[in-house]
């Protein structure tokens, strides 16, 4: 996909409503479908190595917010939108990297029919793993984007469908909303880069 030619066909304001409504019916396949057509409104051409390296940053913020609240006393609640927006963030890059590569991310896993664990998790270790995860990831999108073989995209999509669901579960066992992660970052980038990405607006965090 090229994202300039998306940019042209998209309609963001129907997207972002799309994308509200389906949050508040807590329907994570549909958010997913609206999120990945919003977030190439921020999103640039051909940059793989820069979609790669924010996977990994993102989700490795998520597990730095993780480590305040289980060994810094810093309570949960009081945590939830950071961590959300984190994992938002993480999903943004994840998107970006399925752009690329012309995969659509709400048709590879069903993240709604996933129910919470019955035995108890650690946390610290899944959110590490997740990480892990995610390097793996970076690492066959890279590849993927250079010898783009059914064979190394279909790689890739295992990768998305295991950090996916590797990121739902996190959200079940923590209480917290998935669906809310994708508006916060929908609502953070809409403020920061109202005309779309800029390296002047990320470097001055310009809020019009």
């Amino acid at each position: 996909m090229e994202t300039t030619a998306l940019q042209e066909i998209f309609d963001y304001p129907s997207l972002a409503l799309g994308l509200n409504v389906a949050s508040h019916s807590k329907d994570i396949s549909l958010c997913l479908y609206y999120f990945q057509r919003l977030s190439t409104r921020t999103m640039r051409l051909s940059a793989m190595e820069e979609w790669t390296i924010g996977l990994v940053g993102e989700s490795a913020e998520v597990l730095d917010c993780l480590k305040k609240v289980l060994f810094h006393d810093h309570p949960l609640d009081q945590s939830y939108k950071k961590i959300l927006t984190e994992i938002g963030d993480t999903l943004w890059y994840l998107s970006a990297i399925a752009t690329e590569l012309g995969i659509d991310i709400n048709t590879i896993a069903d993240l709604d029919s996933i129910s919470k664990t019955s035995e108890p998790m650690d946390v610290g270790e899944w959110a590490q793993e997740t990480v892990a995860r995610c390097i793996s990831l970076s690492r066959d999108a890279k590849k993927a984007a250079q010898i783009p073989t059914s064979n190394n995209k279909m790689l890739v999509r295992m990768g998305i469908y295991d950090v996916l669901v590797r990121v739902q579960i996190l959200c079940l066992d923590l209480n917290l909303d998935f669906t809310q992660a994708l508006v916060f970052n929908a609502e953070k980038l809409q403020e920061r880069y109202p005309d779309g990405f800029s390296a002047k607006a990320s470097l001055f965090r310009c809020v019009k």
